[in-house]
């Protein structure tokens, strides 16, 4: 890697280790056990890099790679291999439904660069009878021209819900930007005549191209540094980037970083029309002033209002533990 991208991946990887251990300062040359880690979370920290980067290193790669420095080029080498493999556009997170006895598959949509398995602590926190199959961001993990207009990644997630579930009834989430798109995929498969039980918005801001026709708040939750904290050099260089967003594989940190971005463009320049779905908001502090948006959206729909941050409702933890047990039933009664 060059030294700028290292710095991004090792930028990246401490990130997540400063979460997991509660640590601030965090150096290249740290090792993860002497930091104080333990072999539960260790464990942690696998499923956290699964999250984050769609990779799953192995315990005894973890023990290998035992500095931050170490791990992020081993996860960047993982990254190459797998960004040339051929993987199924939706994938199943946890049991399979003959396992559970489910009667309802949620599919998910993450947010602007988020990995398909940023979900898998909320579906193992679901209750039995729900299993959620999550649709993989073109481009992200593996190679594919990646969405430049919400349109075009509706389509996409259509086409593979279509053919995980040929018809309906359907339950669909979708975190952040994936809301947005998981809300048109709704209104298509609506007008094709299929049955739409559930659309759950996860604590998503309204885009805003539609907060300007309603005169909405536009703020955007934290979660990311946005591209204007940036030196101008590292604009120019996303901007560049964006244009073979998918084709050509970045290192880990950086790759996430081009499709936070590029999903942050698709999401606010998309104009949302007034839809009548079952839906149901799910909020924090940080989206909560966009509800009067939402409402001159969807109407009046019922909101779940959960404690912590944007992030926080796909991070393993006592939030995606309440929201799993208060969204649950909702979804196996499929309704609101």
């Amino acid at each position: 890697m060059k030294a700028r991208d290292r710095r991004i991946a090792i930028d990246a990887v401490a990130e997540i280790w400063r979460d997991l251990l509660e640590l601030d300062d965090i150096r290249p040359d740290d090792t993860f056990t002497a930091l104080g880690g333990t072999s539960l979370q260790v464990v942690e920290l696998r499923d956290r890099i699964e999250q984050r980067f769609g990779l799953r290193p192995s315990i005894a790669d973890l023990a290998g790679a035992a500095t931050v420095a170490e791990l992020a080029e081993l996860l960047d080498r993982q990254s190459v291999r797998a960004f040339s493999m051929r993987a199924a556009p939706v994938t199943r997170l946890g049991r399979a439904p003959a396992e559970t006895g489910a009667a309802v598959t949620v599919f998910c949509l993450p947010g602007s660069g988020g990995s398909s398995w940023s979900f898998v602590p909320l579906a193992a926190r679901m209750p039995d009878g729900v299993v959620l199959r999550a649709i993989c961001q073109r481009g992200l993990e593996r190679r594919g021209a990646a969405h430049y207009r919400m349109r075009s990644l509706v389509r996409y997630a259509t086409r593979a819900i279509r053919a995980a579930q040929p018809h309906g009834p359907y339950v669909l989430l979708g975190h952040s930007m994936g809301a947005v798109a998981v809300l048109e995929v709704a209104e298509r498969l609506r007008r094709r005549g299929e049955e739409i039980n559930l659309v759950v918005l996860l604590d998503a801001p309204l885009p805003s191209a539609t907060a300007r026709i309603f005169d909405a708040p536009t703020t955007a939750p934290s979660g990311a540094v946005p591209v204007q904290g940036r030196t101008l050099a590292r604009r120019l260089g996303l901007y560049t980037a964006m244009l073979t967003a998918g084709l050509l594989r970045r290192p880990i940190g950086r790759q996430q970083e081009l499709f936070y971005e590029l999903g942050l463009r698709v999401q606010n320049r998309h104009r949302l029309g007034t839809h009548r779905l079952p839906a149901l908001a799910v909020v924090t502090e940080q989206t909560a002033h966009h509800l009067p948006g939402w409402r001159r959206v969807l109407g009046e729909i019922p909101v779940v209002t959960v404690a912590g941050g944007h992030m926080d409702v796909v991070r393993d933890g006592p939030v995606v533990w309440d929201l799993a047990r208060r969204l649950g039933p909702e979804i196996l009664r499929g309704r609101v």
